[in-house]
């Protein structure tokens, strides 16, 4: 019996073998056709703000450019509005039910197989850029990057801005300009905090009635103040700079969070004289600080903040400003990359969209189904692509992977749920197209609040409504009730197993950072 186990894995290493290469002659044909494969993803990216989706929009002219130079998969959705398991499933051609990563803060199963992984092995270098701590390297995304550069601890928050991952993008894609590569550059700039780069002051620290310092709270970035203080009595008091929104909602308003500061208790009575875990600056937030003799005259005080229930009048600008901030960048990157004329497949995605007010009373992503949340960019360009097609049959986010593969000429991925597009976009006909689900979770109440069932062009959606948790009908899409609301049905139960049985704790720092990003509010 044992032999036959170790003949038998001997056979599956070998039909694996032949399935990983691709063939010698596979291979050479992949890196000289295409010397270079490059993946963007634009995080949180709703589409109705960029010029490919709606004409009034003049933000994006890179991307304009770039896909009608190419080929854009106009009805295109993920299956789970939320940064991980999307770009899980993007990268490994498989549902995030399929693999079990259903949330942020789970982890990529050793045994699931990525574009990097085939690609390495298939003669590309490869490297990977990512901008959100929720694509950090423990969360096993990194397998089959030579590189994978999760730089945002370099900055004192949970994000970097698209010209701090060029930064670590660029040398690399300049040092590797005459090998084969596969680079992976992923920008989160409108993803909340929508936090503008060089924001003005929103706050403002005084010392004793003097000023000590000025910060920006909206950023969410952590400040370090070091207080010299004699011998005393000190107050020590933060003062909001923000001018009211004439849309300001109930309870809008800044707000400051104090961190790793017990060296303050020195200086205060008691914890209670620390607003924990964080305080509204509607008034400003003062603290009585006493130094003795026996204390040392400098104190560090840590501390961060935000906005509180932004109005829509800032969400919709900042958003739209940092959606055109990503688009001058990715107009950057293509002409480092392209400036030798090498030729160059290009991939552009996105992860998931926003709700950005626009139906709903909704703000964010994560919890919802709708279609502000699950329709998504996906857009191709480079030899053998057709520029300036739109093609408008479904797709979704794990077709990205077989698609690619099939450009190169690598074959596909064993296990990959999605379904190669390359017929479809050669003017063939586009495979058929089953009925499919996505899922949504809320981490601020820790359970699963969406489901939508698609058998196109009719979806069904389960979603609790904001505030209330009854379930309400998306008014996006055309709804055919009977067959797919069974399909909801089955879906949940099984959703809801799948998560009984993959619950685990996470870390503080894990929900710190989910906070930091707005997965579990202010």
């Amino acid at each position: 019996m044992k032999r036959v186990v170790i003949v038998a894995a001997v056979a599956v290493a070998l039909l694996a073998g032949a399935w990983w290469w691709g063939g010698p002659g596979a291979r050479r044909r992949a890196l000289a056709r295409y010397p270079r494969v490059v993946l963007v993803t634009l995080d949180t990216l709703h589409l109705l703000s960029t010029g490919l989706f709606n004409p009034e929009v003049e933000a994006t002219p890179n991307l304009d450019r770039f896909a009608a130079n190419g080929v854009l998969f106009a009805q295109t959705r993920t299956t789970v509005p939320m940064t991980l398991p999307s770009h899980a499933s993007l990268l490994s051609g498989r549902t995030p039910v399929g693999m079990g990563l259903l949330r942020n803060g789970d982890k990529v199963s050793p045994g699931i197989l990525t574009l990097p992984q085939v690609l390495g092995e298939a003669g590309y270098r490869t490297a990977a850029f990512v901008s959100l701590a929720t694509l950090r390297r423990e969360y096993q995304l990194d397998r089959g990057f030579e590189l994978y550069e999760d730089g945002y601890v370099a900055v004192p928050r949970f994000y970097r801005t698209a010209d701090e991952v060029l930064a670590s993008a660029l040398p690399w894609i300049e040092a590797h300009r005459d090998e084969p590569y596969f680079v992976w550059v992923h920008f989160s700039d409108p993803h909340e905090p929508y936090g503008l780069k060089g924001a003005p002051p929103d706050v403002v620290v005084e010392l004793d009635g003097e000023e000590v310092g000025r910060y920006n709270l909206t950023s969410k970035e952590r400040h370090e103040l070091d207080l010299d203080l004699a011998p005393g009595r000190h107050r020590l008091r933060w003062r909001s700079l923000r001018e009211p929104a004439p849309d300001d909602l109930d309870g809008t308003g800044l707000f400051v969070r104090f961190r790793d500061n017990d060296t303050l208790l020195d200086y205060v009575a008691s914890w209670e004289q620390l607003p924990r875990p964080e305080a509204a600056l509607d008034e400003p937030l003062e603290i009585d600080l006493v130094r003795t003799a026996d204390l040392p005259a400098v104190v560090t005080v840590r501390f961060d903040g935000g906005l509180r229930k932004p109005p829509p009048s800032v969400v919709r600008l900042n958003y739209a400003l940092e959606v055109a901030y990503m688009d001058d960048h990715l107009g950057r990157l293509r002409s480092a990359v392209e400036q030798d004329g090498r030729p160059t497949l290009w991939i552009i995605a996105s992860d998931h969209g926003e709700g950005l007010y626009r139906n709903h009373s909704v703000v964010g992503h994560a919890g919802f189904n709708r279609e502000d949340q699950l329709r998504i960019l996906w857009t191709m360009a480079g030899p053998g692509v057709p520029a300036g097609e739109r093609i408008e049959a479904p797709a979704l986010i794990n077709d990205i992977v077989p698609t690619t593969l099939d450009l190169l000429g690598l074959g596909a991925l064993p296990e990959a749920d999605g379904q190669s597009m390359v017929d479809c976009l050669q003017g063939g006909d586009c495979p058929p197209r089953g009925p499919w689900f996505a899922h949504g979770f809320s981490q601020r109440h820790d359970k699963l609040s969406a489901v939508a069932a698609y058998r196109w062009p009719f979806k069904a959606l389960s979603q609790d409504a904001p505030g209330s948790g009854s379930p309400e009908k998306d008014a996006d899409v055309k709804f055919a009730a009977r067959r797919l609301q069974r399909d909801i049905q089955e879906v949940r139960e099984l959703l809801e197993r799948q998560f009984a049985e993959g619950q685990k704790d996470l870390s503080d720092e894990d929900l710190d950072l989910l906070r930091s990003l707005g997965y579990l509010g202010n």
